[in-house]
């Protein structure tokens, strides 16, 4: 909140590089959700200034690591610099690093590379940098507030009503489903729930898609919420569905996984209702 306060808006413009275009292009490749979205808001017209909006949910201060990280993987480039009362830009930065980064660092990319076997090490270390940095503020997130979401990218969604919504619980405690349902089902929300893995296949195929899944980690069977995420963003047809997992697992490696993956949001147990209900708003876009 400092730097908000002390430091003028910065004017520092970026524009896309090839590599940029390419990400952007191909998301599933080296870019991890939250970069994907400030790539996405990048034009070379937009400064940073502009980019700091409650949207992005980064700071002033990790909006601008954010960008030199960009920059030093050579996705954007620096069209133009702002007048001198503003942020001065130096070119990248190294960011400081601690052990803690380190490991979560290797942590994602050895997913990564169970993931994807045959990719190049050196654009898996890259990915796994950008994942860990984008974990930092959701961890601070979910610490502060109890909850972590983000909009969805389409910012056409969110109007209407909750009643408009259907949104499924995947959890295999009843208990806490009937307690999910009831809180989601007092908003105005429509709600559906599977049991288990098997369920929320039969609910994707269903004529009626659920737009918002709450997804409990900690599911029966050899698959958890994670690995069924991994699966809905592998498919074509549920790459933009909206996916807030639902979890005790509060680690930083936990959190960065589910970032890794796509979730769009992350809520940890146990939670208060309040704290649920401003998570599915946030995602819908409902304010």
């Amino acid at each position: 909140m400092t730097d908000a306060v002390l430091s003028p808006p910065d004017q520092t413009v970026f524009r896309l590089t090839g590599g940029g275009s390419a990400a952007l292009a191909h998301p599933q490749g080296r870019v991890s959700p939250g970069f994907l979205r400030l790539l996405s808001n990048i034009d070379g017209k937009r400064s940073l200034g502009d980019l700091q909006s409650p949207a992005l949910n980064l700071s002033p201060a990790e909006l601008r690591t954010w960008m030199r990280e960009l920059e030093r993987q050579s996705l954007v480039e620096v069209a133009s610099a702002g007048p001198s009362n503003s942020f001065e830009y130096r070119g990248f930065v190294e960011p400081e690093r601690d052990e803690e980064f380190d490991k979560t660092c290797e942590h994602i990319r050895l997913a990564l590379k169970r993931e994807q076997p045959q990719a190049d090490d050196h654009l898996l270390r890259t990915t796994a940098r950008l994942v860990a940095l984008e974990s930092g503020p959701t961890t601070r997130a979910i610490t502060e507030n109890g909850f972590f979401a983000l909009p969805s990218r389409n910012r056409d969604e969110g109007v209407g009503a909750p009643d408009n919504f259907l949104v499924l619980i995947v959890e295999d405690d009843a208990l806490q489903a009937r307690v999910a349902q009831n809180i989601v089902s007092r908003e105005g929300y429509q709600t559906s729930w599977a049991e288990d893995g098997h369920e929320l296949v039969s609910h994707l195929k269903a004529p009626r898609r659920p737009d918002l899944i709450l997804m409990d980690v900690e599911l029966p069977g050899s698959n958890d919420g994670f690995d069924y995420l991994a699966k809905i963003r592998r498919h074509p047809s549920f790459t933009d569905t909206r996916v807030i997992m639902l979890t005790g697992r509060s680690e930083r490696e936990d959190i960065a996984r589910g970032v890794m993956l796509g979730a769009n949001g992350y809520v940890t147990k146990p939670y208060k209702a309040e704290l649920l209900r401003g998570a599915i708003r946030q995602t819908l876009n409902l304010g």
